[in-house]
């Protein structure tokens, strides 16, 4: 089996890397996902330039989308909706990536968990220590002056 590497061959190879939606690395090349297969870090493909289906550029434009979407919901607070309207106002696809691309309805329910996921847990008690992300403004500023609980 031939092993493909980060660099494009005279060929004219395309090669990019995308993350999976489980946040494992996709090797894509001409339009063509392939799954990372080897435990010493190479791609493998079966060394055939022929392959059984036609690409599909909408497919990968979509998943690059919804990897956006994740990444900004994660990092942010704005509400699912509003990052998936300004994203999809700004993005570039195709029209037939845009028909087949999922509504705000149908990847809400994904995105919150996911959010949910890297939030903090709740508190179990009163007394707890607030994360120091939470203690800083947007610009960095100092938020809370004082951060002690009375101990009865």
């Amino acid at each position: 089996m031939a092993s493909v590497n980060a660099a494009s061959n005279s060929n004219n190879e395309k090669l990019d890397f995308i993350t999976s939606s489980k946040g494992q690395p996709l090797l894509v090349m001409n339009n063509y996902i392939f799954v990372h297969t080897d435990i010493n870090n190479n791609y493998l493909c079966g060394g055939k330039n022929e392959y059984e289906h036609a690409a599909n550029p909408e497919l990968l434009e979509i998943h690059q989308t919804r990897q956006q979407i994740k990444r900004q919901v994660m990092n942010e607070l704005t509400p699912i909706g509003a990052v998936y309207d300004e994203k999809m106002s700004k993005t570039s696809m195709s029209s037939t990536a845009i028909a087949i691309f999922p509504t705000v309805r149908e990847i809400y329910q994904g995105f919150a968990k996911t959010r949910r996921k890297a939030m903090p847990p709740a508190p179990q008690s009163c007394i707890f220590d607030i994360p120091e992300q939470y203690t800083l403004t947007i610009d960095n500023k100092r938020f809370l002056l004082f951060d002690e609980a009375r101990v009865r």
